[in-house]
């Protein structure tokens, strides 16, 4: 498992790629369970009931699911999904665990949960480099290309979130 959490890291750090990481439906599930676990633990941590917290990760994998098949499929690498897909997961939880570390140091410094807008922004940027670099890989594309993809992605998710979750 250290090895694994290694190349997510390697992977974080444009050290390794997707194209590292075997093919492999199992590595998928695996992924995908950490990443909502860790996804889950940030929004209850940041005030959301249990309820709306599932249902946001439910839509959140969904539609990166979705994302990463039709960018695949478009650019005619399909066979790709699996390692892309595990890649974008497993970077995702590793960023969403940095975050709640951010959190967490935030919490036991002011005593409350408000993030500063310089935190959202940089927390943004690292997503978009990190996950747009997995997807300048996998495409073979440039980089922005990738950034702007995972920038349509996040804005379509959080569009879908709004509409979709109550109380938001």
């Amino acid at each position: 498992m250290g090895q694994l959490i290694q190349v997510f890291f390697d992977i974080a750090m444009w050290r390794r790629g997707p194209q590292d990481l075997p093919s492999s439906k199992s590595l998928v599930w695996l992924t995908a369970v950490i990443y909502c676990l860790t996804l889950t633990a940030q929004v209850t941590l940041l005030g959301w009931n249990l309820r709306s917290a599932i249902l946001l990760v439910i839509i959140d994998v969904l539609l990166v699911c979705a994302w990463v098949w039709c960018l695949l499929t478009f650019f005619g690498k399909r066979q790709r999904f699996m390692q892309t897909i595990s890649a974008i997961l497993g970077a995702g939880a590793l960023i969403t665990l940095f975050s709640l570390l951010v959190s967490g140091v935030e919490l036991l410094l002011s005593g409350s949960l408000h993030s500063p807008d310089d935190w959202v922004l940089l927390r943004l940027f690292i997503v978009l480099l990190v996950l747009g670099r997995i997807l300048q890989q996998a495409l073979e594309r440039g980089l922005m290309v990738g950034m702007m993809l995972v920038f349509a992605m996040t804005l379509s998710i959080d569009a879908a979130v709004q509409g979709l979750v109550p109380g938001m």
